[in-house]
């Protein structure tokens, strides 16, 4: 594509720098797009970004939901346009649990989600120790709250994750593009959390997924591999050492 568009020239003719918001080791983007060394020469990884934590919560919000020692599992699909079939998937496996299983849920539709599908997820729903939101303002509190998350891979999504340092089951998206799946797999590899293909994804591989991470006897994610959330830090540096170039030119920003 970058060929194809030519965006290698425009980069050689107008750009000082291409920011990769990301990490060499999860997606090297210069390899694994076979960048020629006038592009190469101008790329800079500066990290994912981390997250605004706020105040802390935890205990308040767990409070509000009336769970006392109970682990509780954060479902989340984002906007939710296109996740209906990641909560209804997962709200099917929880009907196949014990009725003596001890766990607590809160399921975000999110607001992209359409009111059918919505509806249908109400009506799905009417589970001991489940809550459904439609929506909520406050997704970082939730995730803090939270013993395991599942959810889609998308880029906020998993840089907040990876800021509460969480145990996250990961179910991302693989059409029209492939972007969710290869960060989350790759990840995946480092040991920072756990994917499920959308296409292998079944209500009992759910429910072994998420019954697996909670049993687990660790906070966090599994490996002591250290992800870089210094992005922002460094994309200020970056921007105002060009600033204060002799001759000032934009830089061209990826996420990965």
């Amino acid at each position: 594509m970058w060929k194809k568009h030519g965006y290698h020239e425009a980069v050689q003719n107008f750009y000082d720098q291409i920011l990769v918001v990301g990490s060499q080791e999860i997606f090297n983007l210069p390899t694994e797009y076979q960048f020629p060394a006038s592009t190469r020469s101008k790329v800079q990884f500066c990290g994912y970004l981390r997250r605004d934590r706020g105040a802390d919560k935890r205990d308040q919000f767990r409070r509000e939901l009336r769970i006392d020692d109970e682990p509780l599992v954060l479902v989340t699909a984002g906007g939710g346009e296109d996740g209906y079939h990641l909560l209804s998937t997962y709200l099917q496996g929880l009907h196949t649990l014990s009725s003596d299983t001890r766990i607590k849920t809160l399921l975000v539709c999110g607001p992209e989600m359409s009111e059918l599908h919505r509806r249908r997820i109400h009506q799905a729903g009417n589970l001991p120790g489940l809550t459904i939101q439609d929506f909520t303002n406050d997704m970082m509190d939730c995730m803090d709250a939270a013993d395991l998350i599942v959810s889609m891979g998308g880029y906020n999504t998993i840089c907040e994750i990876l800021t509460l340092h969480k145990r996250a089951i990961i179910v991302p998206r693989v059409r029209p593009v492939q972007e969710q799946w290869i960060r989350a797999h790759r990840m995946e590899r480092l040991g920072l959390l756990r994917t499920i293909h959308p296409d292998e994804l079944t209500p009992t591989e759910m429910m072994r997924a998420v019954m697996e991470e909670l049993r687990t006897d660790r906070a966090g994610p599994q490996s002591g591999y250290q992800i870089d959330l210094d992005g922002m830090s460094r994309i200020a540096s970056c921007v105002h050492a060009l600033l204060h170039a002799s001759t000032v030119l934009p830089a061209q920003a990826a996420a990965v």
